[in-house]
């Protein structure tokens, strides 16, 4: 996914949340697009973490998934594509349940899965 705006801070900021091969978390935060990248890269160097190839896919893409509607657009690739069709899926269950009194939030589920967003980027690239 992409961020229609990215002169403007997104809700919850530039920033980006990535862990090692041990498990632990780590956060990047910055004040702008550019100076995030930077960030991540530094903090990735300092902790011995190799960055994936397609680093800014994976970081614009956590971030769209903290986003409201209509802050990022889905690309026409493959990944996104997918990712586009189960939140349309996962959106009809959560309205279909809703009318017979079930809160499922499948959607809100789908939209900040991690492994999801990995690999909507991975068929993306």
């Amino acid at each position: 996914m992409r961020l229609w705006n990215k002169k403007e801070s997104p809700v919850g900021g530039w920033k980006y949340i990535f862990s090692d091969d041990k498990g632990n978390s780590y956060t990047s935060k910055a004040s702008s697009e550019r100076s995030l990248m930077a960030q991540v890269l530094s903090d990735m160097r300092e902790n011995g973490i190799t960055p994936p190839p397609a680093l800014w896919d994976y970081i614009e893409d956590q971030i769209c998934t903290r986003q409201p509607a209509g802050k990022c657009f889905y690309e026409s690739k493959a990944g996104d594509q997918i990712a586009r069709a189960i939140h349309i899926f996962t959106g009809g269950i959560d309205a279909a349940a809703s009318k017979i009194g079930i809160s499922s939030n499948l959607e809100k589920r789908a939209r900040t899965c991690i492994k999801c967003g990995q690999r909507r980027v991975k068929l993306n690239t």
